[in-house]
Formats: C-alpha cells, structure tokens, sequence
C-alpha cells in the first residue's frame, strides 16, 4: 500500500501531466482563432478581387464592341429611323438599376439615352 506521500506525489504528477494537456489544448485553440482569422482576412481579400475582376470585365472592351455593332445593325437593317417611343424608354432605363451615373448599361456597354432612340435596337435584358 502507498504511503500518505506517496499518494500525494502521484497527484502531483497527474496533476502536471492534466496541466500540460490543458496548455496543448489552449495552444491548439490559439492556433484556431488564428486560422479562422486568416481565413476570414482571405475570404475578404478574395471578395475583393472578384469586385476587381467584375469591374475589369465591365471595361473590357470585346462585348462592348459586339453589342454596339449588334445595336448599329439593327438600326442599319430599319433603316436608320429614330424611334418613336425613345422617351419611354428612355424612361424604363432611367429606373434600371444597370444604368450608371455616365448613363452607360452595366451589361451591354451602350450609353442608352442614345441607343433608347434608335428605330430596331433591344435592351439587353429585353425591358424594351
């Protein structure tokens, strides 16, 4: 049988050895806040970039083209006549959500209170 002191030494050294754990438990959660903030900086910076990419592929310049000699097309084909409900929608375009402030369309790249008054021409997302 063990002695008093002995007893208490083997506490002792369980005691150390469950301390020693809970420092690698705390370590281990220390390293996972840090992950999880990394991950959340990288999720940010990520996002970020797709607003580059999007905003870079709004200036490219290939749709644009395709869309405007599209547009001039359809125009061409009616014979270069104005349209007679350009004010209305011009109207709808104003309300669109896909104009920007330079009256310019986020999806097709036309500056619609123009394109609004020819005679054959769509609205890239067909409102007109």
């Amino acid at each position: 049988m063990d002695s008093l002191d002995e007893k208490y030494l083997k506490l002792l050294a369980q005691n150390d050895t469950l301390l020693k754990e809970v420092d690698k438990y705390k370590q281990s959660y220390a390293q996972l806040q840090q992950c999880d903030k990394a991950y959340r900086e990288l999720h940010q910076d990520r996002m970020q970039l797709i607003g580059v990419i999007k905003g870079l592929y709004d200036l490219w310049l290939p749709p644009k083209l395709d869309s405007f000699f599209k547009s001039m097309w359809a125009w061409a084909k009616n014979g270069f006549k104005k349209s007679t409900e350009a004010d209305a929608k011009w109207e709808i375009c104003k309300s669109c959500p896909q104009l920007n402030n330079r009256e310019m369309c986020t999806l097709c790249g036309c500056f619609m209170k123009f394109k609004s008054k020819l005679k054959g021409v769509k609205c890239p997302i067909n409102k007109w």
